[in-house]
Formats: structure tokens, sequence, C-alpha cells
């Protein structure tokens, strides 16, 4: 099979990312914290301040994990930073000084579980989610941290890793421009401009860009992290070579990139990988058609139930797509890409009286599925 990547659709990467934001648990305590509510930053901040005071006392996960919201009980610099993230990922919206979910974050909302001890492990179901929506962010800084780490079989320091990081993202930006469309070239020629003559000294950079993805990576189980004499280091996970080798060929050349295609018919099949290599995952053509429509209809009644709003009948095609996905993936073992489901509501889904439409667009996030009572 051709696993080489032809034209480069884009240029996927976090920008402006501290080294702070290094714990996705913090992230989804903040979107627990919002909920369906509109609060002042002021109280969003009182609240995560208290929940990490209570974590640093209480978790020992939670208290040896980098980027905290406190230290020994005082407030770090990091919850800015936190919220700038979310707000970049569009998990949140703000309205002057007034914080919200956006559509994107109601649905990790609906996701997360409420019972979890929140310092332990991401479930599941955080899993997906953030390696669904970092990879369609982030994919080249995380693939270039992945692509640092894997020239070597040992186990390396991140000190290692920011002295090759320059080296190594200038290599990755000139490959990409050969193969890009024209919007996108001058994207990547623009960041190679800034890389080449404005960073002054690349390792500072490198020391907010590749802490957070290492962290990010190791919970989601890409890394493996391990700790000696007071450092930390990072090696490769068994299942993340797998999730590297299923990205695209960059031609030419040993690096790995995604485009929207990938995001839309291979992502699950790689990610699934992750949660438990030797789980029996069912592909979604191996279904009948009784057994797809069986599986489907409670987690599509659910989605309408949350996301639709003032009584709308129609939902967002790429949040209605990503719950199920996620949520066929976590409790029925079940692998469906976003291709597959857009396949199913285009050819309309009946489920008892109610008839499910797909209105398609140039892009997926801005489709709809629609009901038409039959």
């Amino acid at each position: 099979m051709n696993n080489n990547l032809k034209i480069v659709d884009g240029f996927r990467f976090v920008a402006s990312l501290n080294t702070t934001v290094r714990n996705l648990n913090i992230v989804s305590q903040i979107i627990r914290i919002i909920g369906a509510n509109h609060l002042p930053k002021q109280f969003l901040k009182s609240s995560i301040v208290e929940w990490s005071c209570t974590e640093e006392k209480t978790s020992s996960d939670y208290r040896e994990h980098r980027g905290k919201i406190t230290d020994d009980g005082k407030p770090t610099t990091a919850f800015q930073h936190y919220l700038d993230f979310a707000v970049f990922l569009k998990l949140i919206t703000k309205h002057g000084d007034l914080l919200m979910l956006s559509r994107l974050g109601l649905l990790l909302n609906k996701l997360l579980n409420k019972s979890k001890q929140i310092g332990s492990q991401l479930t599941v179901e955080e899993k997906l989610f953030y390696l669904i929506i970092l990879f369609q962010n982030d994919s080249d800084a995380l693939l270039l941290t992945i692509h640092l780490l894997n020239q070597d079989s040992a186990v390396i320091t991140q000190d290692k890793l920011f002295e090759q990081f320059e080296s190594k993202l200038k290599e990755r930006l000139l490959i990409k421009q050969r193969f890009a469309n024209s919007h996108i070239y001058s994207i990547i020629r623009e960041k190679y401009r800034v890389v080449e003559y404005e960073w002054k000294k690349a390792e500072s950079y490198a020391k907010h860009i590749i802490p957070p993805r290492l962290e990010w990576m190791a919970d989601l189980g890409v890394l493996d992290r391990i700790k000696r004499t007071g450092r930390t280091f990072y090696k490769l996970s068994r299942q993340g070579r797998k999730l590297y080798e299923s990205c695209l060929n960059l031609q030419n050349s040993d690096l790995r990139d995604i485009n929207e295609n990938w995001l839309r018919t291979k992502a699950m099949d790689s990610f699934t990988r992750l949660i438990d290599d030797d789980k029996p995952f069912k592909k979604w053509a191996e279904l009948t058609v009784a057994e797809r429509l069986k599986v489907l209809k409670p987690y599509l009644e659910k989605a309408f139930q949350y996301f639709s709003s003032d009584g709308a009948m129609r939902i967002s095609l790429y949040n209605a797509c990503l719950f199920i996905i996620i949520n066929l993936a976590a409790n029925k073992n079940i692998k469906v890409e976003f291709f597959d489901l857009e396949l199913e509501f285009k050819n309309s889904i009946l489920l008892g009286r109610r008839k499910y439409s797909m209105r398609s667009a140039a892009r997926i996030n801005e489709g709809y599925i629609t009901i038409n009572l039959v």
C-alpha cells in the first residue's frame, strides 16, 4: 500500500504555547468547573486554584506531574496559559470577562467521567478526544518531537532534544514546502523565515515547545516516561511507534506527516492502538447493517439531546461524529472513522420515525445532521 503523502495540506502547530501547559487533566478540570455556566474569569481561577491545592495534598499523581496550577499551595503562573490553550483549541469562548464552553467544550464535558479521581490517569474517552484534537491542531509539533525520539532507541533527556530541535524543525519545514499547495507553502515559508532570522536562540523556544508535548504524549500512551535519580527521560512506547508508523511518509525522507484525509479515514485505527494493544476492536465494515443501527441509535439520540439548542432539529455533523466515534471505541470496542459515519448520514439513517440526514459543507465542522419525522 502506498503510504506516501503527495500533497501537504497544512502546517498544524499550536503557537505561543507556554512550557507550563503540561497536564491535560487540568484542561479537563477547567472544562468541568465551567460546565453549563457563564463564569467570570476570576471565579474560575479561584476554583481551579482551590482544586489544585486539594490535589497536591491528596493525589501523588498530580503532585508529581509537571505544570501544576499551584506549587506547595501557592498559585503559579500556569492558569492563564492553560486558559489560553483551551481557547486556542476552541474549547472555551470568551465574552468580555465571562467564560463559557464552546460546542466542542460541551462535548468534552459530556465525555468526562464526573466521578473519576481527578489526579488519576486520563480516561479512555479523554485520551481519544485529546488525540483527535491535538493531531488536528498540533500534529507537526507532535510528529517532530516523536521524530527526535525515534532517532535513538535509548531513553533521551530533554536537553538532548533541545540541542537537535532547530535543525530538525528547519528540515521538516523545508521538506514540507516542496509538497505544499500555494497557500500552505506561504505559511510554511513564513515559519521558516521566523525560525531562521528572528529566533535568536532556538533552545529557548524549544524549552516551551518540546516539554508540553512530551508530557501530553506520555499521558496519552505515545511515550514512556522514565524517572531516574531525579531526572525524567522519555522513550517512544511500543504502541506509540505503531502510531508513528501509521502516519504518512513525507516523500524521499524519513519524516512522517498527516493530512485531512488521514484524519477522516485512518485516525481512529491508529489512535485505538494506544488504548489497549491487545484489545480486540471491530471495524465498522465488519458490522452488519442491523448491528450498525443498533449501536448508533443510543449515541445519536444522546448527541441530539446534548448538543441541539432551542429545540433545533439539527446538530453539528462534526460534534455528532466525534461523540459517536469516541463512545463506540471506548464502550463498544468498535473502530469507526469520520468517513464511515459521513457515508452513513449521506445515505440517511432511519431509526423508528426519525430520519437522520447529512447537510454537507466544504469542511466537516461546517456540516449538519438533521432530523425529519416520517
